[in-house]
């Protein structure tokens, strides 16, 4: 999937440097340029861009549901999360090191994921159905990397050990920079 956006995303940047390019040439000698063609042009990039039809992998989420399926991980939502396209690689993140934890330190089948809208936001809750954890989570890797990206677009993150496996990420409603 990640290939086939890099390829779309590609196509479109050359057809519109192409489009850019003849328009150039038109205005700077308009007597050696095809105004047909450079109209033709502007018309199929503009076409292309106002394809406003999703496809199932352009959908919120998408791919985080697909990799929890692939790894056998049901994704059980309670609430509605995030829409603002700006929280996406944020909710994103938090969904695969979920899922991906569930795996591999719980030995679960099923990730739970609450979400609440608040006054200033988003609360998500994680919970799972395997193993609790023996001893306080201690964060490394994704969650240590899950915490640094929830801060740094104003959130907070939350891991509780006990009575079981619960992680709480509080998020902004929008952020200015998207991912």
């Amino acid at each position: 999937m990640d290939k086939e956006t890099l390829r779309i995303k590609m196509h479109i940047h050359d057809s519109l440097g192409k489009t850019l390019l003849m328009t150039r040439r038109y205005l700077a000698e308009p007597e050696k340029t095809d105004l047909n063609e450079v109209i033709s042009l502007w018309e199929r990039n503009i076409s292309m861009l106002k394809n406003e039809e999703r496809e199932d992998w352009q959908e919120p989420h998408f791919v985080s549901f697909h990799h929890a399926e692939a790894m056998g991980i049901d994704i059980k939502i309670k609430g509605e999360l995030p829409e603002d396209e700006s929280l996406g690689y944020a909710v994103d993140s938090a969904i695969t090191a979920h899922v991906t934890n569930v795996l591999r330190h719980a030995g679960g089948d099923i990730a739970y994921i609450s979400c609440e809208k608040t006054a200033d936001g988003y609360v998500m809750r994680f919970t799972n159905n395997g193993r609790k954890p023996e001893s306080p989570v201690e964060e490394k890797g994704g969650l240590v990397n899950l915490r640094k990206l929830i801060e740094s677009i104003g959130g907070a993150m939350e891991i509780h050990s006990f009575p079981g496996f619960e992680m709480i990420i509080h998020l902004p409603e929008h952020i200015e920079e998207e991912w």
